[in-house]
């Protein structure tokens, strides 16, 4: 009866551990159904495999491995009513004839059948008969780990435990599996008996000890039943008490933070205590005014370093990157330092870039501005790429992506400053472009115009006139370029054969000209040029550790340097000075007073190492 076989799925194979010779039982004492049988055994169609099993066992009523047969046969084509029908015939055909092995065989491939079904409690019930059946260790084994992670499935965690715990249970490579079944059983026990403890203390009255007992059911299983419910109302009814107490402790603390010049944090406590019932009738107006500072401050942050931006962008040639910088601080502030005659010379030089250059560089801006999550400046660049080029790589699916974030995002620096005034602002920086015959500069800040209000005066009339007096003049100075470019031939020649081999491949390779100020100890410029490699290559993983070395070199601490730093440790990249960064992105968290993941696993990683500095 080896070729029986034939018939069993893979799963079966794999869950129980059956020799190949084995025999299901006695054969058919008719041959007529033998003759069947054996047709259906070489039969490669299912149906036609079907009809012969079925002839067998129309012939013979008591003929096992035909009923067998016929119910996986039945099973592979999914009628899994018609195979758990002749599965069950087997056991039923000839029970007094009937062998431990294959009652064993048999009734695991009918609970299979009823798993497949969907019918658990038939499942079980067959696995349960089969476990009793099963004499090999290694059958026994399959059959509890399979019986196990049915229980653990339907929350049976204590039968889990029996099931897997029991004398001789479990054998060979099952032991693992068995293991983590048993430690999340318990944790599962652990779960709801810590959830009942909570339950019990709430309905006492212990409010603080009932806290405790559900913060620390959520911290295993965040979403367990309805934990978040029980936190709420718990702190709710603790407030309640407390409610003046509260109030007062967190005015005094606002207070110190302003006195302090924490202004954050003043800001925040002063929020927290405006939604508090009974809150001072003056936290409203130390609110107001700490608002207003705070937006000062950050607004003449935001100046600073985007006017440090720009003049890195000035000096590197990066004409787009500064363009937008300097037209991003005149939008917020018109008179900031030089920024509007340096965004003048910024633009001239632009002007002289080619077109697919210019496309370029608004393009790699754009994703470099992703990459830092300012969207709106983000949109600009790529609104700029479209007015250009339209079809240019994947534009318009990152303008959808990134419009969705900008409807929902409004800056501290956006917000405090009136929209009239920005669009008055790039109103007639605009028209003072175009009435000097700057046109380029004209259509930029035309088209950063309509952006922002299409329907803003006759912005779109004037984008339009602004944009045909660029064409001829695009024109014009493309052929002086080529003009000027084929009446110095022999000099352009004598510049590279002078320039090449005294510089070599310094002059085209960034990372070479890097490793060059490294040796010079120039840790600010070999910066620089990573950073300008990053911004259009965001993707090379490889320079952000080169990056942060520098800027821990040069003792940075700004945001810049603080997202870099946290870059590699959340990509668990491999860098020098490892303790050091770790632990100026601790002490930046501690600052923030930051609770996440992140966070959490930054102050470890710097306690473990001070206490590694104390043992030694």
């Amino acid at each position: 009866m080896g070729k029986i076989l034939q018939n069993f799925t893979p799963f079966t194979l794999l869950a129980l551990v059956f020799s190949v010779g084995s025999a299901l039982g006695v054969d058919s004492q008719n041959a007529q159904a033998m003759r069947w049988f054996e047709l259906g055994l070489k039969e490669k169609d299912l149906q036609k495999k079907i009809a012969a099993y079925a002839k067998a066992v129309e012939l013979d009523p008591k003929f096992v491995e035909a009923y067998y047969n016929l119910g996986l046969a039945y099973r592979q084509t999914q009628d899994y009513g018609r195979a758990e029908k002749f599965l069950q015939g087997a056991l039923d055909a000839d029970p007094t004839n009937l062998n431990a092995e294959t009652k064993l065989r048999v009734t695991y491939e009918l609970a299979a059948t009823y798993k497949r079904q969907g019918k658990t409690k038939a499942y079980a019930e067959a696995l349960g008969r089969a476990q009793g059946l099963a004499q090999e260790p290694a059958m026994r084994s399959k059959i509890n780990i399979e019986l196990a992670q049915h229980y653990f499935e339907e929350e049976r965690y204590e039968e889990v435990l029996v099931t897997l715990r029991g004398k001789g249970a479990v054998s060979g490579e099952d032991t693992k599996e068995a293991d983590t079944l048993i430690r999340r059983a318990d944790a599962a026990i652990e779960l709801q008996k810590n959830y009942e403890a909570g339950l019990q203390a709430k309905t006492g009255g212990n409010l603080s000890e009932a806290l405790a007992w559900f913060e620390k059911v959520r911290e295993q299983n965040s979403g367990f039943k309805d934990v978040d419910k029980q936190i709420a109302e718990v702190k709710s009814a603790l407030r309640t008490g407390s409610q003046k107490q509260t109030v007062t402790t967190l005015f005094e603390q606002a207070q110190q933070y302003e006195r302090a010049g924490n202004l954050a944090l003043a800001l925040a406590s002063y929020e927290s205590l405006l939604k508090l019932e009974g809150s001072p009738l003056e936290a409203r107006t130390k609110y107001e005014n700490v608002k207003q500072q705070l937006a000062k401050k950050q607004l003449a942050e935001t100046l600073e370093q985007e006017y440090t931006i720009a003049q890195s962008a000035m000096k590197a040639r990066d004409w787009t990157r500064a363009t937008l910088s300097f037209e991003k601080i005149l939008a917020l502030d018109a008179s900031y330092k030089d920024a509007r005659s340096r965004l003048s010379e910024a633009q001239k030089a632009l002007d002289r870039e080619s077109k697919d250059t210019i496309v370029a560089r608004y393009y790699a801006e754009g994703v470099a501005a992703m990459n830092r999550r300012d969207f709106g400046g983000a949109m600009t660049a790529f609104a700029k790429v479209s007015k250009i080029n339209p079809q240019y790589r994947n534009t318009v699916a990152l303008q959808k992506e990134i419009a969705q974030s900008l409807s929902r995002k409004t800056t501290p620096q956006s917000a405090s400053l009136p929209a009239t005034v920005q669009l008055d602002s790039l109103y007639e920086s605009a028209v003072s472009a175009a009435d000097s015959a700057a046109w380029m500069q004209a259509v930029i800040t035309f088209e950063k115009l309509a952006l922002l209000s299409p329907n803003y005066r006759d912005v779109q009339t004037r984008l339009e006139h602004a944009r045909q007096q660029l064409k001829p003049a695009a024109v014009q100075t493309s052929a002086a370029t080529e003009q000027s470019a084929s009446s110095w031939p022999s000099a352009g020649t004598l510049a590279a054969l002078l320039l090449v081999p005294a510089l070599g491949f310094v002059i085209i390779s960034p990372l070479t000209r890097a490793r060059y100020f490294l040796l010079r100890n120039d840790y600010a410029a070999a910066a620089e040029i990573y950073e300008r490699i990053l911004m259009r290559h965001p993707e090379r993983t490889r320079l952000y550790p080169a990056l942060a070395n520098l800027y821990f070199l040069l003792g940075r601490r700004d945001p810049q340097a603080l997202k870099i730093f946290k870059t590699i440790l959340q990509l668990n990249l491999s860098f020098q000075n490892r303790e050091g960064i770790n632990a100026i992105v601790a002490e930046h968290y501690l600052t923030e007073g930051r609770t996440d993941s992140d966070a959490i696993e930054v102050l470890e990683n710097a306690l473990k190492t001070e206490q590694n500095r104390v043992r030694h």
